[in-house]
């Protein structure tokens, strides 16, 4: 478990590889930048927890140009009695876009 800025910590760690991958980003969303490390990363799974509705569209768009798809939407009323709602997202690679595993073979 690690918190902190993104990008900083996957330049000063070096981290290559990650199973899973979850994201809370501020209101403002994680951006290109964020998504372009996290997809680099190879994770299964993507969860990202979401307190605005336009950024996560943004974000989602952009993971779905590298070939992830939203598996799971859970809307959470954490503020009762507000405007507001957390939505947690469960992304997955597209099929096409998944690594090919050890049966797979390749036609050329």
């Amino acid at each position: 478990l690690h918190h902190a800025d993104v990008l900083e910590w996957l330049r000063v760690k070096a981290i290559k590889r990650a199973d899973i991958v979850i994201l809370d980003p501020p209101r403002t969303g994680c951006g290109p930048a964020v998504v372009k490390a996290i997809v680099k990363l190879r994770p299964r799974v993507i969860v990202y927890v979401a307190c605005d509705p336009a950024p996560l569209a943004r974000d989602l768009a952009a993971f779905a140009e590298h070939g992830w798809k939203v598996d799971e939407i859970i809307g959470l009323d954490m503020f009762p009695m507000t405007q507001h709602l957390e939505c947690v997202v469960r992304l997955t690679r597209h099929e096409s876009a998944a690594e090919p595993t050890q049966n797979s073979t390749r036609h050329n």
